[in-house]
């Protein structure tokens, strides 16, 4: 990876570290992920995650940040799961091993006889349960773009949000993120490799 892209990825997360000092009420996110943990989930599911997302797990495995009267519902009733679950949440190590294996063993939008390593990664749940999801093959050298993966949509129909995980980050944390691509933009069947 260039320096550019390693540095901004690192200038990201630490607007976020900063952000989640300022503002403890509307940024949850969890500890590090360790590099062991992180090359096992790679391991035992045969995926590589994008370099920035991996980056964000050696800082944060997963986390939301939730709006002002969901702030008032976790103070008030001590609930993050409900939170997590009304808020656009980036999944940890633990919750991607479980949609991944949970969408690859149903083979959810592709052919049943397709034996290919299952090319969808989830990393994000919407606030209405909606998947954004990386598409593989990835490798050190390739950063997949976010795709809105939208249950009632085929995945020639699921549009790029943005170019990578950091742009979507940045988004994120600047509270503009977008979950709805443009009719105009690229979708998943664009990098999907071909069966066979």
């Amino acid at each position: 990876m260039g320096d550019r892209i390693e540095d901004k990825i690192e200038i990201i997360l630490q607007r976020l570290k900063a952000k989640i000092s300022q503002m403890p009420d509307n940024y949850h996110f969890s500890p590090a992920a360790s590099e062991e943990e992180i090359k096992n989930l790679e391991t035992v599911l045969s995926i590589n995650l994008p370099y920035s997302y991996r980056t964000f797990l050696k800082k944060f495995n997963g986390g939301f940040i939730c709006n002002e009267s969901i702030a008032k519902f976790i103070k008030k009733r001590n609930d993050l799961e409900t939170a997590a679950w009304n808020s656009l949440f980036i999944f940890g190590t633990t919750e991607i091993y479980e949609e991944y294996a949970k969408l690859r063993d149903m083979n959810w939008k592709l052919f049943s006889d397709r034996k290919e390593v299952y090319p969808f990664i989830p990393f994000c749940s919407t606030e209405i349960q909606e998947k954004l999801v990386f598409v593989l093959p990835l490798d050190e050298n390739f950063e997949s773009p976010v795709f809105d993966a939208f249950h009632e949509d085929p995945y020639s129909d699921w549009g790029i949000l943005y170019n990578n995980f950091e742009d979507f980050l940045e988004s994120y944390i600047d509270g503009s993120v977008k979950t709805i691509a443009s009719a105009k933009a690229k979708t998943a069947i664009d990098f999907l490799p071909q069966s066979g």
